[in-house]
């Protein structure tokens, strides 16, 4: 497990049932809770990650992908399950179905860059 990223103890159960609840093929915790940072963490996330938040409480997406590869994030979240594009794949729960589909060892080139953000957002993109 990565030292950023924390799940409670009974972390995996909420996930399962999370995914049996709402019938997905994945389910992931929300590690970054991009939504509570500080006003300056979020202008440093801006200039860094291109990251911004979304001020939209009907919008039903926690994080979207955008087409120059960065993300934006919900920052009205207020139900417990939101649809994702992209989430750190570690704190993630799959199907094996789901997940022998996207067949991601196609993509191995990747492991050259030592590095799972760009991995985890092909990874969730092929689940899309």
């Amino acid at each position: 497990m990565d030292d950023d990223v924390y799940l409670p103890p009974d972390g995996v159960e909420k996930l399962y049932q999370g995914l049996i609840d709402n019938v997905g093929d994945c389910i992931a915790a929300d590690t970054f809770k991009n939504q509570d940072m500080s006003c300056k963490q979020k202008i440093i996330g801006f200039v860094r990650n291109w990251a911004y938040p979304r001020f939209n409480k009907d919008d039903k997406w926690a994080i979207k992908i955008q087409k120059n590869a960065s993300f934006s994030y919900n920052n009205s979240l207020s139900n417990d399950v939101y649809l994702f594009q992209s989430v750190a794949g570690l704190a993630s729960l799959w199907k094996i179905e789901a997940l022998r589909d996207i067949h991601f060892q196609d993509e191995l080139r990747l492991g050259r860059f030592n590095f799972a953000y760009g991995e985890d957002l092909l990874l969730f993109y092929k689940l899309q």
